[in-house]
C-alpha cells in the first residue's frame, strides 16, 4: 500500500512550515486540495489513504 505524500505533492500542496528559534520547522501536516469540498466522493477516498498513512505511521 502506497502513501498519500506523492499525491499532495503532485497537487502543489507542500507540508506546513514555521520557524522556530530561526530554523524552519515542517510539520506532516498538508493542506487538504480544494477539488475536496466540491466532490464527496473524492473527499472519502483522501481521507481513507489519509486515514491508512496515519495507523502506518504508528505501526497500527
Amino acid at each position: 500500500m502506497r502513501g498519500n505524500v506523492e499525491d499532495f505533492e503532485r497537487e502543489g500542496l507542500p507540508a506546513f512550515e514555521y520557524l522556530r528559534r530561526g530554523k524552519v520547522v515542517r510539520l506532516s501536516y498538508r493542506q487538504a486540495p480544494e477539488a475536496l469540498f466540491e466532490d464527496p466522493e473524492l473527499a472519502q477516498e483522501w481521507a481513507c489513504r489519509s486515514l491508512q498513512a496515519a495507523r502506518r505511521g504508528r505501526g497500527a
